[in-house]
């Protein structure tokens, strides 16, 4: 029964297909599908901003020059701020720290550490620049 139903779809579907003429486009079809679509991409252009603005940068870069110049230039020699009166042994005298201090790790991994940090500076400038140019107008 299925098969029969199948069967007689199938042949409507070919009989209206050729009973069906042809339809051609018009003249301007490919122009006035590519206009739209230069349409579209430049409604969607994507412009880099940077994550930390400018002055945001100037004004970092000017409260550490403040600071920095500020204790650069109000030491005395005695010791008379606010750390000389607290006790750090407490942090540095127990089991913990001591298991830190004894901590070692094989030079292979350390030479390992070293070259994937080299890598990723080495890497980030050049994928930086890739898309940065991918991403222009």
């Amino acid at each position: 029964m299925k098969e029969q139903e199948n069967k007689n779809i199938e042949e409507l579907a070919d009989k209206m297909m050729h009973e069906m003429s042809t339809v051609s486009p018009s003249l301007d079809f490919t122009n006035t599908i590519m206009e739209q679509v230069e349409a579209l991409q430049k409604e969607k252009i994507t412009v880099y901003k940077p994550l930390i603005p400018k002055h945001m940068w100037f004004l970092f870069g000017f409260l550490l020059l403040v600071v920095t110049s500020y204790l650069f230039f109000n030491t005395s020699s005695t010791e008379t701020s606010l750390l000389s009166a607290l006790d750090f042994r407490k942090l540095t005298n127990n089991a913990f720290t001591q298991s830190l201090f004894k901590f070692s790790l094989p030079k292979t991994v350390l030479y390992a550490i070293l070259s994937l940090g080299l890598m990723i500076c080495i890497q980030v400038p050049l994928l930086k620049h890739y898309f940065d140019k991918r991403l222009s107008v």
